[in-house]
């Protein structure tokens, strides 16, 4: 009974929270070929992750995965800061290795074990492992600097982390954050939105997964005009 209560719950608050979630823009949003192809070319990699490295249910989805590479390109992010790092470490990384100017990732993770297995995965893949910082060594001087932020550090300090990923990101750039069919999760992205004065946008025709996960990004008005 207090499950079901709780789930009613749940939904009321999402049915609130969506109203003030826009859809995303078309400029940003990747065409069904383009994440088609994507997911089609991260596929083989995100199974030997869930598989060697991490768990599905904790990795992110290979459909957020492909709409990351491609909004790297739309919003043609040249520093890109990851909150929490895994295989997303190297879809940023893929994409700094395509571009046509210089492209600096920063993956910050608050587990030294962890970044030791990110930095594993990628030099097996041949993907160089450097900026890979655990969450105590974070350089305050690059707030307000990052093109591209997506906030996936894992645990109960994830909510938390969202104001910091919304610091880091700089005017005219945009913010990510997973797992936001989680209240908390969604609340915090909602909460700094307000704080910084950025909008809100659904990625959910992008990267609702088979578990229900789903992802919202924020972003102020200079990269909609």
């Amino acid at each position: 009974m207090e499950t079901h209560l709780q789930h009613a719950v749940e939904r009321v608050q999402l049915w609130r929270d969506l109203v003030r979630i826009e859809p995303l823009p078309a400029h940003l949003a990747p065409t069904d070929e383009n994440w088609h192809a994507l997911m089609h070319e991260l596929e083989p990699l995100h199974e030997r992750y869930v598989t060697e490295v991490s768990d599905r249910n904790w990795a992110a989805s290979l459909e957020l995965s492909a709409f990351l590479w491609q909004l790297c390109r739309a919003v043609d992010a040249k520093r890109v800061l990851e909150l929490g790092s895994g295989f997303t470490s190297y879809v940023f990384r893929r994409y700094a290795e395509e571009a046509d100017h210089d492209v600096q990732v920063l993956s910050i993770d608050d587990d030294d074990a962890w970044l030791e297995k990110t930095s594993a995965f990628l030099r097996s893949l041949g993907v160089p492992d450097r900026d890979l910082t655990p969450l105590h060594e974070r350089d305050e001087a690059l707030v307000g600097q990052f093109d591209l932020v997506f906030n996936d550090i894992v645990g109960a300090i994830r909510p938390a982390m969202t104001a910091v990923a919304a610091d880091h990101t700089k005017p005219g750039g945009v913010l990510v954050l997973d797992d936001a069919n989680r209240v908390a999760d969604r609340r915090s992205l909602l909460t700094a939105a307000r704080d910084h004065r950025l909008r809100t946008y659904d990625l959910r025709p992008w990267t609702q997964d088979a578990i229900g996960r789903w992802a919202l990004l924020a972003t102020d008005s200079a990269l909609l005009s």
